[in-house]
């Protein structure tokens, strides 16, 4: 199927279940009193679209460091961005930062210390490896995680609602940080997008890219930013939520296209249409009970990880 008609059927999905979150809600609370109905919408839309910017966020990056680090292995949660953004904006509420844009702040400075931190590790190794990236990655990853579980021992009360905001929450998301996610989707996505012919040659390989006039380590290390930024932002408004980045750019990628320049957008779709879709099936089969969507999308991602790293192992035994 060619891959505008794949981004169309995507983005009707995306509306489909947006006014299906609409009409549910006026189904729920059509006996209520109006500043009610209006609280509740409100509430319900901003969850929704927050659902869709997280999705975007997370499938852009994703398939922008798979082929940045040449390893489809690599995810913004494996490689430690996403453990590094959500210690920033724990570490904001730790502080007791009231400011609407303190986590998201907190989210996109400890992604992007994160992703120094890697960058001066795989620089310390010598050589630009892209396997150095995923080992560097993981190791931060465990860092970042451990830091951010010090952090909740000094929360008390908070701890608990942290660590279900970090398995993946939308139920606390704002406008300002719906917009805000949006607004990054959008710049970071374009850039990314534009990116395309240079991560076409990337990813077949450093020769290849220098050949075609490229220059490897700064649009590696532009891509890498680019995917950390979007990363931080969707923590910021979703919590981590892992292997989203990983499994959906291999599905556009069997199925449709390894294109970059369509790879990214329809990454972007297909992973806004799985959060939207799932959130709303947690909320419609399970109404009581608050179940984080990390936790559905690991369990789904986890096996489709193993096939992935047996696949590639066994490629290259």
């Amino acid at each position: 199927m060619k891959p505008h008609a794949v981004l169309l059927i995507l983005l009707v999905g995306i509306g489909f279940f947006l006014f299906l979150n609409m009409s549910v809600g006026f189904g729920l609370i059509r006996n209520q009193p109006v500043q009610i109905l209006h609280l509740l919408l409100e509430l319900r839309i901003v969850r929704a679209l927050a659902a869709v910017a997280v999705g975007a966020a997370i499938g852009m990056a994703g398939a922008s460091l798979q082929g940045t680090l040449q390893n489809p292995l690599a995810d913004p949660y494996i490689i430690g961005v996403s453990s590094g953004a959500g210690f920033g904006a724990a570490g904001a509420i730790a502080l007791g930062l009231v400011h609407p844009m303190a986590v998201p702040s907190g989210a996109i400075l400890g992604a992007l210390i994160s992703t120094g931190l890697v960058l001066i590790g795989v620089s310390v190794l010598g050589r630009h490896n892209p396997t150095h990236y995923l080992l560097v990655g993981i190791a931060i990853n465990a860092v970042m995680a451990s830091l951010t579980m010090l952090l909740m021992f000094g929360l008390g009360p908070k701890a608990s609602w942290v660590i279900l905001w970090l398995l993946g929450d939308f139920g606390n998301a704002t406008w300002i940080q719906v917009v805000s996610l949006l607004s990054g989707v959008t710049v970071c996505g374009i850039a990314l997008t534009r990116l395309g012919p240079a991560l076409n040659a990337l990813s077949l390989g450093d020769d290849t890219a220098v050949s075609f006039g490229y220059h490897v380590s700064w649009t590696r290390i532009l891509a890498i930013t680019l995917s950390s930024c979007l990363v931080a932002l969707s923590v910021s408004c979703g919590g981590i939520i892992g292997f989203v980045g990983l499994v959906v750019p291999h599905i556009i990628r069997l199925s449709v296209t390894a294109d970059h320049r369509w790879l990214i957008p329809l990454s972007g779709a297909c992973a806004a249409f799985l959060l939207l879709s799932c959130d709303t099936a947690i909320r419609v089969l399970s109404p009581t009970i608050e179940l984080p969507i990390g936790v559905l999308t690991a369990f789904i991602g986890a096996p489709f990880f193993l096939v992935i790293l047996f696949r590639y192992q066994f490629r290259h035994d």
